[in-house]
């Protein structure tokens, strides 16, 4: 609407990484590592891509990513149009005054091959610092260099070198913000996304063991995950006719032996639900 040119949105995942720097440790939700490494990781180093990934080192393996993080940005996708820069996203370990510096092109020296692009993140703050909450992002360029020098001397996220920033609104409210949606939907006729969504993702998965075949695909727990089963996020315009979306999968039975790292196509399942896979074909013949 703002006719500002947008590089990448998304949203910071659902728990925080909270860095205590007297105990040196990283507690998220209800677990607690040694993490003191993360001490030295606080401020973002000249090579970003590299304090990111020692910031990775420092978590011990610590998980971060969760399939409703993907499920959720497969629906941004079908309403805007953005489609994921890798089939992980990046989930960088961020703090949020660094958003606009990460979600930079690779050439201006943050990690993103290309622009229009869905991401999440994984905030990395202290006890006393607010969290993002499972907020969202938009990071835009900055082409008018008078109007963002001011907005950054007022605390406004710009990049380092001034060529993008970061909008955002660190809350996600779930359930208590749906009037809103009702309110805009049943009474003045209002969508929320785009006139037309397009099928312009793929939320798909991987094996991340050996599927034997007869194999039943459970599908449960607070992230809906898939056991054995890795979420992946892939453009459809690079993503195999027959790839299988995670929640036909949900619940079918492996047709054949699928080995760890394969990407799950519907001639790997059967005992799905036929007519869900009648409406995905129907959708992906429009890619």
């Amino acid at each position: 609407m703002l006719g500002l040119e947008i590089v990448a949105a998304g949203k910071s995942s659902e728990y925080d990484l909270v860095f205590n720097p007297e105990a040196g440790t990283i507690t998220q939700l209800d677990q607690t590592i040694s993490a003191p490494a993360m001490g030295d990781l606080l401020r973002l180093g000249d090579d970003i891509p590299a304090t990111l990934a020692a910031r990775r080192a420092a978590l011990n393996g610590l998980k971060t990513s969760a399939t409703a993080d993907y499920c959720e940005m497969s629906v941004v996708a079908t309403n805007t149009g953005m489609i994921p820069d890798v089939e992980l996203l990046h989930y960088p370990i961020a703090r949020t005054s660094e958003l606009a510096d990460i979600y930079a092109l690779r050439e201006d020296g943050g990690v993103l091959s290309q622009e229009g692009v869905i991401e999440v993140f994984n905030v990395l703050r202290l006890p006393d610092e607010a969290s993002f909450a499972g907020g969202v992002f938009v990071i835009v360029r900055t082409h008018d260099k008078e109007t963002w020098d001011l907005l950054a001397q007022k605390g406004h996220v710009v990049s380092r070198n001034g060529r993008y920033a970061c909008m955002y609104l660190p809350y996600h409210f779930m359930g208590v913000e749906t009037p809103i949606t009702l309110l805009n939907a049943v009474l003045h006729n209002r969508a929320s996304g785009s006139a037309k969504p397009t099928q312009c993702t793929v939320l798909g998965g991987r094996a991340t063991v050996d599927i034997p075949a007869g194999t039943v695909l459970k599908m449960g727990g607070h992230h809906h995950d898939v056991t054995g089963v890795q979420a992946v996020l892939l453009a459809a315009k690079d993503a195999a006719h027959d790839v299988a979306p995670l929640y036909l999968a949900a619940h079918a039975t492996a047709a054949r032996d699928i080995k760890a790292g394969s990407l799950l196509l519907i001639s790997d399942l059967q005992g799905y639900d036929a007519d869900l896979h009648e409406a995905w074909r129907a959708g992906r013949q429009e890619v």
